[in-house]
């Protein structure tokens, strides 16, 4: 008689181990998955950053200002690039990568020779704070 009730038990113990282990399996591969989206947003403003290096190294003079924003189906990019800021002889490269609902900001200040027109990168950074584009 006291059997059925050692069954019963155990076999609620079971199924609970069972539901806990679905659980933390569900939310390591969601916890998982938003790590990969939020590496692909913060590839694709490195992108965006590299694509206006490569102008700038062609063109001293290049600036997109208001900015661009091309999208390639779920990831979106927009850039900014703007000559004299911070200082004269240097450009700000702002971009922003979106995939899905993640996004990533990065800001680059580029060093250009205004003789020579040899560009180089002083820093690269991500940043919090928004900015407009069109």
């Amino acid at each position: 008689m006291g059997a059925l009730p050692t069954v019963l038990l155990i076999g609620m113990i079971v199924a609970e181990i069972a539901v806990a282990g679905a659980a933390v399996a569900f939310l390591s591969i969601s916890s998982n998955q938003a790590r990969v989206n939020s590496e692909i947003a913060l590839v694709t403003a490195k992108a965006a950053i590299q694509d206006a290096l490569i102008m700038l190294a062609i063109n001293k003079d290049y600036a997109l200002s208001p900015g661009a924003s091309t999208t390639d189906g779920a990831q979106t990019r927009c850039i900014v690039v703007e000559k004299d800021i911070p200082a004269v002889g240097q450009t700000r490269v702002r971009a922003t990568g979106t995939y899905k609902k993640y996004t990533a900001r990065l800001e680059a200040i580029v060093d250009i020779d205004a003789t020579t027109g040899q560009t180089e990168l002083l820093s690269l950074s991500q940043v919090t704070t928004a900015f407009s584009c069109p």
